[in-house]
């Protein structure tokens, strides 16, 4: 099975071109953490900022992925267990490295707590083989913006 190098959530990626450059990658503001200024009348119930972020995970392959095909999962999950997103991608192993990236428009923000982006890999056809790789938390907090009082 692949080895996981890199699985992180961030703001943009920027792979370097084939022709002049190496195509490396490069993760811009990794995501760890955001605070969402509501106040006591937001209805957090369907709160999500619009902002496009990006998961991203690097795979490097083994003596034993000769001939091999993956899918890997990007699983969402909010503080209360709902699932917000499943998405899969296949990869073959033909190269020694694999990167997956994945674009998503829009943050879900409306419960407070952490919520848990999982990554899962498994072999093409065969679900039993689907397995938890890592785990990265995305913490939410609600920042309550205290009201001013207005001069009359």
């Amino acid at each position: 099975m692949p080895k996981l190098l890199i699985f992180a959530p961030c703001e943009k990626v920027i792979i370097s071109g084939e022709e002049i450059g190496d195509g490396s990658s490069s993760l811009i503001t990794i995501l760890q953490s955001i605070n969402v200024e509501v106040s006591e009348e937001t209805d957090k119930t369907t709160l999500s900022g619009p902002m496009t972020w990006y998961i991203f995970s690097l795979w490097q392959m083994q003596t034993d992925d000769a001939e091999k095909a993956y899918e890997q999962h990007f699983e969402y999950v909010a503080p209360s267990g709902k699932l917000l997103f499943n998405l899969k991608t296949e990869f073959s192993t033909t190269k020694p490295y694999q990167r997956v990236v994945s674009k998503i428009i829009g943050m879900p923000l409306f419960e407070h707590g952490e919520y848990k982006l999982t990554l899962r890999l498994g072999e093409v056809g065969k679900p039993d083989s689907l397995k938890d790789i890592a785990v990265y938390p995305i913490n939410i907090a609600h920042v309550v913006k205290l009201q001013q009082n207005q001069p009359q």
